[in-house]
This record gives structure tokens, C-alpha cells and sequence, in this order.
């Protein structure tokens, strides 16, 4: 269930980012914005009425007391990488916050795409390909989208790797 609500904010973040993006295409993505935000959270009772096990209507019955904190968690996580983009990126260049929000939430979208382990390269390329409308260079984009992958995940992942050596 978690899958879904941080697939649900992830997708209704790139559909933003897409929107202000491609401003011609601008009221196709406002349509897609809307219906994502008011439209999928409703699957779940709909789901639910193909579930006639107990065990199933228990399972979606626990998270309703989560949604709001499951939700809230993903959104200040999106505000940090955002802002971890923001910082790295003006180190090495120049570029407005809500430039680097749109630009972002497109590259974070692209992890939603299920071709490469962790979204590594695919995040990259679309950083390559997105950021240079907002005077980033291809090169910049890549070398901030890699080190805040390392930031993010490799380095939390170390304290880990010590007890996966201990044993």
C-alpha cells in the first residue's frame, strides 16, 4: 500500500513538472493532474470490492490511519531531494528554485520507469536532457544527479553493508 501512495505523489509530481515544462501541451497535463489527484486515491474502495476475503478487507483496513503520515513523508522527502538539487546545482551554476522544482520532478519521475536498477542512467539521461532548458549544462546535470544518488542511497546503505561483513 505504501507502493501506491508514494507512486500516486511521484506521479502527480512529474504530471506538475510536465505541465510547466511543455507549456503547449499544458492543458492535456492539467487534465492528467486533475484526474490523478482526485481520481486514484478512490481506486482503493474500488479495488476493495474485489476483495471478498477478510484477510484482504483487514489489509487495506490498517493503513487508513496512515495515508495522511505515508503521504506527508513522501511529499518532505521530494522537498529534500529538490532542495539537495537546488544547492548542488548552484554550487556549480545557476538556476531559480521552482526552474529546479519543475526540471526535478521530471528527473525524479523518470525512477518511475522500471528499466534500470534504481533508475541509474535513465535519471541521468532525462537530467541530461531536461536541465540544459534552464542554462545547466548536460554535463553538470549528471555529475549532481549521480552524487545526490550516492547521498541518498548509496551512503545509508553502508551501515548495512558493516553488518552484511560482520556476519
Amino acid at each position: 500500500f505504501e507502493k501506491f501512495i508514494i507512486t500516486w505523489v511521484n506521479l502527480l509530481a512529474l504530471l506538475i513538472g510536465l505541465y510547466y515544462y511543455f507549456a503547449d501541451f499544458s492543458r492535456i497535463y492539467g487534465l492528467l493532474i486533475l484526474g490523478t489527484f482526485f481520481i486514484v486515491p478512490f481506486l482503493i474502495p474500488f479495488l476493495k470490492k474485489f476483495y471478498s476475503k477478510e484477510n484482504h478487507i483487514a489489509y487495506f483496513e490498517q493503513y487508513k490511519s496512515k495515508i495522511s503520515i505515508t503521504i506527508s513523508l513522501q511529499i518532505i522527502q521530494k522537498i529534500i531531494t529538490i532542495y539537495q538539487y537546488y544547492l548542488l546545482l548552484n554550487f556549480l551554476g545557476k538556476i531559480t528554485f521552482i526552474k529546479n522544482m519543475i526540471a526535478s520532478f521530471i528527473v525524479l519521475g523518470s525512477n518511475m520507469i522500471p528499466i534500470t536498477i534504481s533508475g541509474l542512467g535513465l535519471r541521468e539521461s532525462f537530467a541530461m536532457n531536461i536541465y540544459p532548458k534552464y542554462g545547466i549544462s548536460a554535463e553538470t546535470a549528471v555529475s549532481v544527479s549521480l552524487i545526490i544518488f550516492f547521498i541518498n542511497n548509496i551512503i545509508p546503505a553502508l551501515p548495512g553493508l558493516f553488518f552484511i561483513i560482520k556476519k
